[in-house]
This record gives structure tokens, sequence and C-alpha cells, in this order.
């Protein structure tokens, strides 16, 4: 995390947690929510932001290593984290996930990325749609790309993307 963070969002008389860590692990994911819970009270939002992406020329360049790893951190932390997260959150509480327009629109380059962005996608409208009965709302963000959408459990506010 950002070492200006949490003065920031101190300045702006809210409270904030540095807990390093790594989010392929769920045994992290479940342990950083439970210090954001005990630490903050409650649990209102949870924003999936981490991502490991390399460019290469050809997929036969990609190390089964690499490819692995883009996979844990892009697709598995978010899963982790989410899961990890649900029993926590209270009404009105949200996850977002941050996506990308390579969801849509994959450069050759970033393969294994992009397949990771799509995933995050499916997986958002998927985790949306069960929790339709919760009191808590999953979306996804592809900021800057012209695809900003919300795939909402709330019915009053429709699905996007």
């Amino acid at each position: 995390m950002h070492a200006k963070l949490p003065s920031g969002v101190q300045e702006a008389g809210q409270k904030a947690i540095l807990m390093p860590g790594d989010v392929q692990k769920a045994n992290f994911c479940q342990k950083l929510v439970e210090a954001a819970t005990n630490k903050l009270g409650r649990v209102d939002i949870i924003v999936n932001n981490a991502a490991f992406q390399r460019n290469y020329e050809k997929p036969s360049d990609i190390p089964e290593e690499e490819f692995d790893r883009t996979f844990r951190t892009n697709v598995y932390g978010t899963f982790f984290l989410s899961q990890a997260a649900i029993e926590k959150l209270e009404e009105g509480g949200t996850i977002i996930n941050t996506c990308s327009i390579q969801a849509y629109d994959p450069s050759p380059g970033l393969l294994a990325y992009a397949a990771t962005k799509a995933a995050l996608v499916n997986f958002t409208k998927g985790l949306a749609k069960g929790c339709s009965e919760a009191e808590y709302s999953c979306e996804w963000r592809c900021a800057g790309t012209g695809l900003d959408a919300t795939h909402s459990s709330d019915p009053a506010q429709g699905e996007g993307g």
C-alpha cells in the first residue's frame, strides 16, 4: 500500500490499516478481512485491485510459472478476498473488482492478463447474481476505457456491461 494512503485517509476523517501480505493465499485474505473488521468495526467496501501482468511477443514465450502467478494474483486473489469479505459486509456494502478493457479487447502480448480480466468480469456477474438476496452489491470497473460498468445485485440499479 502506498505510504501516503493512511495519512490521506486520516485527513479525510477516516481510518486505514496497513497489512502487507499475499492475496494469492486464502489464509492471508481471511486475516486481512478479520484485521479490518477488528480495527474498523465493520466492512463497508472491498476493492479488489491487485494485479500482475507482463507483455510477451508470442504465447509460447509465457513461462508456466508466470501464467500461474498471473491467475493466482488476479483471479484467485479476488476470489479469496471476496470469499472472506462476503460474511462481513454490512447492509449497503459493496465489492468492487477492477477489470480492464483487456477483458473485451485483448492485446496479443497480454494474453494471460487479458484472460484473467475476462474471468473477473464473469466472476463478478456470477457473484452479483448469487448475492441477489443479500443486502450488498458486486460491481466491476474498467476505469478509463469507456467500459465502466456495474453489475449489481440490487434490482433498482440494473445491470451494466
